[in-house]
């Protein structure tokens, strides 16, 4: 990770309550992976960030759903294809989705994709 473990855990760790944390041992390791201690550490600190990120968007949405945006809102998340582990980070194709972009949508038409927002 780019970020010291002491950053880790005062951002991501303590934000997280006991019962969402996701322990070194609480996952299978990929098997291209070296199954140590060390690398367990490092996925426990990607899933956790990918928990506390989680439950930020579910806060975001939950906050559009009470002042009735959701749904005229569209959302858009994106990254910079993964974590610095080897064999993630070269392109979004490789062990990802297979896709540059994810999008979703209950109610937004195509015509929103072309960028031809209703009402606007």
């Amino acid at each position: 990770m780019t970020e010291t473990y002491e950053w880790y855990q005062k951002n991501i760790l303590e934000n997280l309550s006991a019962e969402e944390r996701i322990g070194d041992n609480d996952f299978e390791m990929p098997p291209f992976y070296r199954d140590s201690p060390e690398m367990r550490k490092q996925f426990a600190r990607v899933y956790n960030s990918i928990k506390l990120t989680n439950n930020r968007i579910g806060e975001l949405l939950a906050r559009l759903e009470k002042d009735n945006l959701k749904d005229s809102t569209i959302i858009f998340f994106y990254a910079d294809h993964g974590e610095g582990m080897p064999a993630v980070k070269p392109t979004g194709l490789i062990m990802a989705t297979g896709c540059r972009l994810l999008y979703g949508s209950r109610k937004c038409t195509n015509t929103c994709l072309r960028g031809e927002l209703p009402g606007l």
